[in-house]
């Protein structure tokens, strides 16, 4: 069973795929056959209409990829903290002082550096 499903999906993903070049390769085409019935001031209209989509396209990725990364750096402050308090409640009183003294020697090498 695990087997055909696995065929299954094999077949799909191949049919997706050449769907897809089939898609392409008619594209090329009707782009090839408007092309040649525009006059070359609708061919100029329809470049400034596509290039209009693509660079809304272009604004929608980068906004959505800028909200990414600010929910990534929320996220890894988040953990941040969580990972301080888990260690900080898993030290003995004589490891978190060890550890407040190690860090305040970093900080401390930072500034005169």
């Amino acid at each position: 069973v695990e087997g055909e499903r696995k065929a299954n999906h094999e077949t799909h993903k191949m049919s997706i795929q050449q769907n897809g070049e089939l898609i392409n390769q008619m594209t090329e085409e009707n782009t090839t056959l408007r092309n040649e019935a525009m006059s070359p001031e609708e061919r100029l209209d329809d470049l400034r209409r596509r290039f209009a989509i693509v660079e809304g396209e272009r604004k929608a990725n980068h906004e959505t990829h800028k909200m990414s990364i600010q929910q990534n750096g929320e996220l890894i402050n988040q953990m941040t903290e969580e990972n301080t308090t888990l260690r900080n409640e898993a030290m003995s009183p004589e490891e978190r002082l060890d550890d407040l003294r190690r860090r305040f020697a970093i900080v401390e090498g930072e500034r005169k550096a």
